[in-house]
């Protein structure tokens, strides 16, 4: 597995990168070499921030795992056992689709628990149908706001297309574009 590594507020040393990098191995009997695993740190207001994200080659899958406590090595350790997670739930999934079998090596997985396994379908509970106005941004969140939703759909003016807000984590908004 290759590791790249990105520092958001924070300089990361090379000490600090090893002892990442020692962690973050657990993961390479999971994955070919060419697999890239991206670590991205940074310091918050609320403690240290471990994102590691993994996109699956020739598939759409991502494995992401976002972890925020007081002590760096920690997140990691966190984020790594949310992966393991990841990968052991949805194993069954992932292995019906073949162009993901070149990229994990499911012999190294072991079966999920009972309350890890995925379900075999998605236990859609409710469909709503809703109608999609055109509007600026700014006035997308103020509807979201006006609703009492965490994210909102809407027709883009400026771009012609369905995008959607969001309210995050930190309390503020992120905007998601679709790839045309």
């Amino acid at each position: 597995m290759k590791i790249t590594y990105y520092g958001k507020n924070i300089n990361l040393r090379d000490n600090t990168k090893q002892e990442i990098d020692k962690k973050v191995r657990r993961l390479d009997k999971y994955f070919r070499e060419d697999v890239e695993a991206r670590v991205t740190i940074s310091q918050e207001k609320s403690g240290m921030r471990s994102e590691i994200t993994i996109p699956i080659p020739g598939s759409a899958t991502i494995l992401r795992a976002d972890q925020v406590t007081d002590e760096l090595l920690d997140a990691v350790d966190q984020c790594i056992d949310g992966l393991l997670s990841q990968i052991r739930k949805f194993k069954t999934k992932l292995e019906r689709r073949r162009y993901v079998e070149e990229s994990i090596r499911f012999a190294a997985v072991e079966e999920p628990s009972p309350e890890e396994a995925a379900p075999e379908e998605a236990d859609i509970a409710r469909v709503k149908q809703v109608d999609v106005g055109a509007m600026t941004v700014e006035e997308a969140v103020d509807q979201m706001e006006l609703l009492g939703h965490d994210f909102f759909l809407y027709l883009d003016m400026d771009r012609d297309t369905i995008c959607c807000v969001y309210k995050r984590k930190a309390g503020n908004y992120g905007l998601l574009i679709p790839n045309k």
